[in-house]
């Protein structure tokens, strides 16, 4: 489920002159969905109808997780008030920016639309769903691409190595690298951290293994970087 927070929300309201007969008198789109800054910008359009002399518009804020694929309103300032156009003018914009957005998470405005006559009438209301603005999971993701077995000077000896890829959108701070034999520490290599997209070949020499043993690698054997996914950071392979 996704945490409840406070989102900053910031308006902005544009005006246009456009035709009473537009086709789409209710809509709205993502006019901006910045990962990097983890903020999204909704905008809301709504065009004059017959008879109309006020028109309004209520945007919902609604989110989902991996964890949670049902969406969900979410609280955040500005939302869920109604806000009216100003007399006389044929088409409204209404922008809404959103900041502080959780990850992983996706994000869509809903908004209801009004229109009423003069006397107070309600003449027409509808609902329009924006499309979706996602926001990846922001940390690091370690994940062993590879393990090899490679001859070592000394007799009896191998070289054991891994390449550790950081595939994650976050920087990777220190943790360690263990390297086993059929569930027995072979050892351990320490790396000083691991940047977004980057990769790393560390290795280890020990006692030759024998054929069918298991070589695992283990990234961050000690736990101490919080991983987008846990399920990836083990790679073995047959002596």
């Amino acid at each position: 489920m996704l945490r409840r927070a406070i989102l900053a929300a910031f308006a902005a309201a544009l005006l246009g002159a456009a035709p009473a007969h537009a086709s789409a008198p209710g809509g709205v789109t993502v006019r901006r969905c910045d990962t990097t800054a983890q903020s999204v910008v909704f905008e809301g359009r709504i065009s004059a109808i017959h008879r109309s002399r006020r028109m309004q518009m209520r945007f919902t804020l609604q989110a989902r997780t991996p964890d949670d694929p049902a969406w969900r309103k979410v609280a955040a300032a500005g939302f869920g008030t109604w806000i009216a156009a100003p007399r006389g003018y044929a088409r409204y914009l209404y922008d809404k920016t959103v900041e502080s957005l959780l990850a992983p998470a996706s994000y869509r405005a809903v908004v209801d639309f009004r229109w009423r006559a003069a006397s107070g009438h309600l003449l027409r209301s509808s609902r329009a769903s924006s499309g979706t603005c996602r926001q990846p999971d922001p940390r690091p993701d370690l994940t062993v691409e590879q393990v090899r077995i490679d001859p070592a000077a000394a007799a009896g000896r191998r070289r054991y190595v891994a390449t550790i890829a950081n595939t994650g959108r976050g920087a990777a701070a220190a943790f360690e690298v263990d390297f086993a034999r059929d569930g027995a520490l072979l050892g351990t290599i320490g790396l000083d951290g691991l940047g977004a997209g980057r990769r790393r070949t560390v290795f280890l020499t020990g006692p030759a293994c024998a054929p069918g043993e298991e070589i695992a690698a283990v990234a961050d054997a000690r736990a101490a970087v919080d991983e987008s996914d846990e399920d990836d950071d083990v790679t073995s392979v047959l002596c």
